[in-house]
């Protein structure tokens, strides 16, 4: 499926220690001075994007600390788009999670903060009012996630209402080199796969109407179109489009997807991973089976 990310603001307060965000102001700022994105303008870009694209509140930034986030939200459905949420629920209030809560999502995945601050979500009566109204009544297909820890006042509120947690601390990543504490690996030479889908179609959009490759891409390289000036379906016919699939096939030469751990060797253990991962016609014991089948064969060519 086609994802969308909405960043509804450049500049995110939280500044966790794994995301890059001096990075995204600095270079925005060099592009535009429309840092805040108006209702207005959603529903312009709204108006360019096919309803078989999931719009995904979540982009380079907290959603709600665009005040007009909830509104966002509720437009998006009403034209019936699918619709993602990941939050950290600062900037969020009780009336808005009551707004949308009853809204089919397709997944809604709470971000928690940790004992040691690399998370850095302000713990105050606001936010866990907030929280706990979510855990009370929550909506389907929730997740919380967590890195390294949970903060003990947030876990008190999670065993008071039974709720777990997945610890997703495997899942931190060097957002294409620009990150060294989480950076894995880099400068690959194979033919390349992009874990977030081979067609390059999970991308983020920007205030000023600017889509990007994707959320690894807080550099801003590769800015593949602007909504304010083309539909959704030329972004994918551009020569910066064309340029990165080209160069993926030769290890992603002069694109972030060299240093990006989403972009992995195609026919690799890895890949084969993945691809029978999204298999749903496969049971779990007859996808292990048939991974032993090709990895044997694999190795024996090797």
């Amino acid at each position: 499926m086609s994802t969308l990310e909405i960043t509804t603001r450049i500049g995110c307060k939280n500044m966790c220690n794994y995301c890059p965000q001096k990075l995204l102001v600095s270079k925005y700022s060099r592009l535009s001075e429309e840092f805040i994105m108006s209702f207005e303008t959603f529903k312009k870009y709204l108006s360019k994007i096919p309803t078989n694209v999931r719009i995904d509140f979540s982009g380079m930034s907290e959603p709600w600390l665009n005040k007009n986030c909830t509104k966002m939200l509720l437009e998006a459905h009403k034209r019936g788009f699918k619709i993602a949420v990941y939050t950290t629920c600062i900037g969020m209030t009780k009336k808005d999670f009551k707004r949308i809560r009853d809204i089919p999502f397709d997944i809604f995945v709470v971000h928690l903060p940790d004992a040691e601050n690399r998370t850095k979500i302000c713990i105050n009566k606001k936010y866990l009012s907030v929280l706990e109204e979510i855990c009370k009544n929550p909506p389907k297909k929730i997740k919380f996630i967590f890195y390294f820890s949970i903060h003990p006042q947030v876990q008190i509120i999670l065993q008071k209402y039974k709720i777990s947690s997945e610890d997703a601390t495997s899942w931190l990543m060097g957002r294409a080199g620009n990150i060294h504490e989480y950076s894995k690996f880099s400068n690959k030479k194979e033919d390349l796969f992009c874990l977030g889908g081979d067609k390059l179609d999970h991308n983020v959009l920007l205030p000023n109407g600017d889509v990007i490759l994707c959320c690894m891409d807080y550099s801003l390289t590769h800015r593949l179109g602007n909504l304010l000036r083309q539909d959704y379906h030329s972004i994918f016919k551009t020569t910066e489009f064309y340029r990165i699939k080209k160069s993926l096939k030769t290890g992603g030469k002069g694109t972030i997807c060299m240093s990006c751990e989403m972009a992995i060797k195609r026919w690799s253990i890895q890949y084969l991973v993945y691809l029978l991962s999204t298999i749903k016609i496969f049971n779990s014991l007859k996808k292990i089976a048939i991974l032993k089948i090709i990895g044997k064969r694999i190795l024996s060519d090797s």
